[in-house]
């Protein structure tokens, strides 16, 4: 009688807990929160930050939820905050929109956005995050992953398991998602009804396209020329 009772207690926790906080990540047989532990022993992170990082969600019934502390586990493509007690908690709902706000060597800060539910990009799931680079009638994304590679050298049983990056960008135009690389001639061919002017500004800027900088500033640029032309 007196387990059934206990059971019977810890149930009634684990249900006010979820209701409360409105979050669930896993609970053990006392109702402790248990973080999980993605991978150990490995080079590089899967996470996108070190630490904690102040943001804002955006749910799946519209509500937005800000001043959190966020991390976002990029191998999982999952979105994370801290608890009351510093644990990793998972959201009940679903998360469509996320914002970070990160800051840079200089101590700078800038926001960076994620957003899922696209259906027309091929290859790439509905419930994947996308960081939005610039927005507008053209929409630039990127798209990373992260995932572990192993390797082990002939002449020792050591197996070292590192942590590897892939990066494609996307640009969205009239519902339309193409695969577009960091290079001019790429670019150019995506965006091919504002084409000379686009070459123009790429030549008179001197982009090289050495970094996905560039790429952003050719994508607000072209989105520049189109609220012009509806200006006219």
């Amino acid at each position: 009688m007196k387990k059934l009772s206990l059971i019977l207690l810890l149930s009634c926790f684990v249900s006010l807990t979820r209701t409360n906080a409105q979050v669930l990540y896993a609970y053990d047989r006392v109702g402790k929160t248990l973080v999980k532990h993605h991978i150990t022993n490995f080079e590089g992170s899967p996470y996108l930050t070190p630490g904690w990082v102040k943001g804002a969600v955006k749910l799946s019934d519209g509500v937005t939820v800000k001043d959190l502390d966020l991390k976002y586990n990029v191998k999982d493509d999952k979105i994370f905050f801290k608890g009351n007690s510093g644990e990793v908690m998972e959201f009940v709902k679903s998360v469509n929109e996320f914002v970070l706000d990160l800051r840079d060597a200089q101590g700078n800060f800038s926001s960076v956005r994620y957003k899922k539910g696209y259906t027309n990009i091929a290859k790439i799931s509905p419930e994947a995050y996308l960081e939005v680079l610039t927005d507008g009638k053209a929409q630039l994304l990127k798209r990373t992953v992260r995932s572990v590679l192993s390797s082990r050298e002939f002449t020792t049983p050591v197996k070292t398991e590192t942590m590897v990056e892939n990066t494609r960008f996307y640009l969205v135009l009239e519902g339309k998602a193409s695969e577009v690389k960091n290079e001019k001639k790429s670019i150019l061919k995506i965006l091919a009804d504002k084409k000379d002017e686009i070459e123009n500004y790429i030549n008179a800027n001197n982009l090289t396209f050495s970094s996905y900088i560039d790429l952003i500033i050719v994508v607000e640029h072209y989105n520049s020329l189109q609220s012009a032309s509806n200006i006219n």
